[in-house]
């Protein structure tokens, strides 16, 4: 795989990775724990019960070869996260991208800002030939954004994601192939 850029400039906003220091988790957690119901869609698996998970977890992803992910700032502060991380393969060329926002920086456009330049990073740094968002299928901001931006949807997973109080939902998997990406990006 190649190098991806290590920080990109999308109008206001600055995307680079998420240095994993106890400052930073503390800013994550507290984010998270400020909004922990509307990020049970983007961690299924349970919200991070301490600064130290998620210290833990960015240590654990700064590992991995195959996680290209950004923050996205504006000014000092941290609004959210972009990028590739879990299901990437190389080997597949598939990208699997994934995103979170605080709730103040929700419906603001942001992700529709940075997207093109983090689909350009997907296609043409990384050589993916495919790029998968997967989400719950009850959380219709990412599935209307995810529409909006062009992604096909491939199908749809029954009972895919198990919550943690033993519930099921249906997950939602979309796609954009390098092929239909560069039809609507003649300049990349």
């Amino acid at each position: 795989m190649r190098e991806f850029p290590q920080n990109l400039t999308v109008g206001p906003y600055r995307l680079h990775p998420i240095a994993p220091t106890p400052e930073n988790a503390r800013m994550i957690f507290d984010i998270f724990a400020a909004d922990a119901h509307a990020f049970r869609f983007w961690m299924p698996d349970g919200v991070y019960a301490s600064p130290s998970d998620v210290l833990a977890a960015y240590d654990r992803g700064a590992l991995r070869q195959d996680m290209c992910l950004y923050g996205i700032w504006c000014g000092d502060e941290l609004l959210g996260e972009i990028g590739y991380a879990n299901g990437t393969s190389v080997v597949r060329r598939r990208g699997v991208l994934g995103y979170w926002l605080k709730k103040s920086a929700r419906g603001r456009g942001i992700i529709a800002a940075v997207m093109p330049e983090i689909l350009r990073v997907g296609f043409v740094d990384m050589d993916f030939d495919r790029v998968v968002v997967q989400c719950a299928c009850e959380n219709m901001a990412v599935r209307v954004n995810t529409e909006k931006m062009g992604f096909h949807l491939d199908g749809i997973l029954r009972h895919e994601i198990v919550w943690p109080d033993g519930t099921f939902s249906d997950e939602c998997n979309y796609s954009i192939l390098k092929s239909e990406w560069a039809k609507e990006n003649k300049n990349a």
